[in-house]
C-alpha cells in the first residue's frame, strides 16, 4: 500500500508521498501526516490548506499553513528503516 497526496496551487501540482506504507513505518507516516496538518481522519485531507518545502522534482517536506508544523518522512522517521546491512539478513 501507498500514498500520493495531490497538491494543487493554482495550475500548478505536485504530489508528496509516493512511500511503501507498510509495518511501523507506513503507520507512523500516516499519523505524523495527520498531526502536522491538525485533522483527524484521512478523509479530512481532502481541501486542507498546507505549506510544501519542495524542488520541481519531489516535495521534501510538507507543513501546516499557520503554525511552525512541519513533516519530513525520510528525515523525522529515518530511526524507522532498518539499516541497508540488515534487510536481508536470515
Amino acid at each position: 500500500m501507498s500514498s500520493m497526496i495531490d497538491t494543487r496551487s493554482g495550475a500548478l501540482g505536485q504530489g508528496f508521498g509516493g512511500y511503501c506504507l507498510g509495518g511501523q513505518w507506513g503507520m507512523e507516516y500516516i499519523k505524523a501526516v495527520l498531526k502536522t496538518l491538525n485533522v483527524e481522519n484521512w478523509e479530512d485531507l481532502v481541501g486542507t490548506h498546507c505549506r510544501l518545502d519542495a524542488e520541481s522534482s519531489k516535495v521534501h517536506r510538507i507543513g501546516h499553513i499557520i503554525e511552525d508544523k512541519w513533516f519530513d518522512p525520510e528525515n523525522d522517521l529515518k530511526h524507522l528503516i532498518p539499516p541497508p546491512e540488515r534487510e536481508n539478513r536470515d
